[in-house]
């Protein structure tokens, strides 16, 4: 159904996308804004920047971010070895689409 797919694992910054707007989903995975740190830290206000300006449909994972939510997810957070917390973790996403269409 996806026909092609592109992964790649790099700074949204420096990805370059020629596909048609209406045609293209980005999908945003950083590390999450108020976690522990991770090996490249990322500003979340640039990022912010980035999508604000997008004319594509962007989609971000993460606990806290300032767009509508599209998606919430509650589950056990089990990346740390003596820990099993209940996490809510969302779906963000910077255009307003009807409910549940993604799903």
């Amino acid at each position: 159904r996806l026909g092609r797919l592109d992964i790649l694992n790099q700074s949204a910054f420096d990805v370059v996308i020629d596909t048609p707007i209406e045609e293209t989903i980005i999908y945003l995975d950083p590390p999450y804004k108020s976690t522990e740190k991770y090996q490249e830290e990322v500003c979340h206000d640039e990022l912010k920047r980035y999508i604000d300006n997008s004319p594509y449909t962007v989609y971000l994972s993460g606990y806290d971010f300032d767009l509508p939510v599209a998606h919430t997810m509650k589950h056990r957070s089990t990346l740390n070895g003596t820990k099993n917390n209940a996490v809510v973790e969302e779906l963000f996403c910077n255009k307003k689409k009807k409910k549940n269409t993604l799903f």
